[in-house]
């Protein structure tokens, strides 16, 4: 019994091994690169699917093309998918549709994990080919990629063509050729918006490759032939720029980070000292990041001067003529503090707690809103009432409180 349970399992590895190698994978993507639509089928047929039934599906041989387009731009250099995703919509419209029954959605699965992973073998051989062309000078870039990295920078939700129009005609598009496409300029646009996304976010995303979007145009055939192939280049090029342009995002992210695990990440923020005309002396520095709301202690001028000019305080607003009347300040952001000089004619003139009291009085005098409370260490202003006022409170204008990073208590709602 032992023995025929060995034999049926080595009979059924037999006969479930993918009956093509890698060299017999590459012919087959190379013809649906090609044009050639059916390249895939005589293949698909030695998984128990004639001929005739595998032309009379509709959705279940879409999502099968469309998966080994991708596989195609694999070979370009990009990540090579796993099938999931496909296998599931082939399940989920494939047997809605009446076009498979369970055991043809189990062949289907064989062969495109099958397909998959001989496509990741090819991957790493097509990979290993390019790097000996390149060493052999084989590999010549004749585009420059500025415009693609202008179209990068400059590109907006929505924009449509507007940042990429100029990148695409040096790839030998015109306006009007561009301007005809109905789903190309989708697809592009799709992609760009993705890079957008990634370079505008705050985490470790990374670029996606154009994998997806290089199958899809290949099943759609809107652009075919040598245009094709040149808006692929074209995305590839976009690809790689991103990726560079990623790198370098991440890098100043990682200036920024306090603390980092696998739930959270936690970002620092910086105190940056502006000597606001300065003439002489040294601006102070803080390389400190600071937690989101943590009150912290104001360096003093140390050294600072300006000639005729004598220090009196820091503010936020560059053009202040008022400065922040406390030596303690709450950081909800990145912040630039600039001096705030007063010239010694005025000083001359009145003593120098009445200039300070005429810049406390303009302060008020500037909106500054109803009145609200803070305490000494809190990061939050409230009302007189609000049950989290303890330990004694100072007044202010609401107003001035925002501007010197305190936010609204959400107990209270001031």
């Amino acid at each position: 019994m032992k023995k025929l349970t060995v034999f049926l399992f080595v009979f059924c590895s037999l006969v479930y091994a993918f009956p093509l190698d890698v060299a017999d994978t590459r012919d087959i993507l190379e013809g649906l690169k090609t044009g050639n639509k059916n390249s895939y089928i005589p293949a698909l047929m030695q998984y128990g699917f004639t001929e005739q039934k595998i032309n009379a599906w509709r959705f279940t041989r879409t999502n099968i093309e469309i998966y080994l387009q991708q596989l195609i731009a694999g070979m370009d250099g990009h990540p090579i998918p796993a099938p999931d995703m496909y296998i599931g919509n082939i399940k989920t419209v494939g047997e809605a549709a009446g076009e498979l029954s369970s055991g043809d959605l189990d062949k289907i699965n064989r062969f495109l994990n099958d397909f998959y992973l001989n496509s990741q073998n090819l991957h790493e051989i097509v990979k290993s080919e390019n790097e000996t062309k390149k060493q052999n000078n084989q590999i010549v870039s004749t585009i420059s990629l500025d415009e693609i990295e202008d179209a990068i920078i400059n590109y907006t939700p929505n924009s449509k063509t507007e940042s990429y129009v100029l990148a695409l005609c040096e790839y030998g598009f015109t306006d009007t050729q561009i301007n005809a496409w109905r789903f190309t300029n989708t697809f592009i646009d799709q992609y760009y918006n993705q890079i957008y996304q990634v370079l505008s976010s705050k985490g470790y995303e990374k670029i996606p490759g154009p994998a997806h979007h290089i199958g899809t145009l290949r099943a759609v055939g809107e652009v075919k032939g040598n245009d094709l192939e040149n808006i692929i280049k074209f995305l590839n090029n976009t690809y790689t720029i991103a990726q560079q342009m990623n790198d370098e995002r991440i890098k100043e992210l990682d200036k920024k980070v306090i603390e980092r695990n696998d739930v959270i990440i936690i970002y620092g923020f910086n105190i940056t000292y502006d000597g606001n005309g300065n003439t002489g002396g040294e601006i102070p520095v803080d390389e400190t990041l600071y937690r989101s709301g943590t009150l912290i202690e104001l360096k003093t001028s140390g050294s600072l001067e300006k000639e005729g000019y004598k220090f009196m305080g820091w503010s936020e607003n560059k053009e202040s003529s008022s400065w922040i009347n406390s030596n303690k300040i709450n950081i909800q952001r990145d912040t630039t503090l600039y001096a705030v000089w007063i010239d010694l004619d005025t000083l001359n003139q009145q003593t120098a707690s009445q200039v300070i009291q005429q810049r406390q009085n303009t302060e008020r005098s500037q909106n500054v809103g109803y009145t609200v409370y803070i305490t000494k260490t809190g990061s939050k202003y409230h009302r007189a009432n609000c049950k989290t006022l303890r330990n004694g409170s100072t007044s202010i204008g609401v107003n001035v409180a925002k501007g010197r990073g305190y936010a609204a208590c959400k107990i209270c709602n001031p």
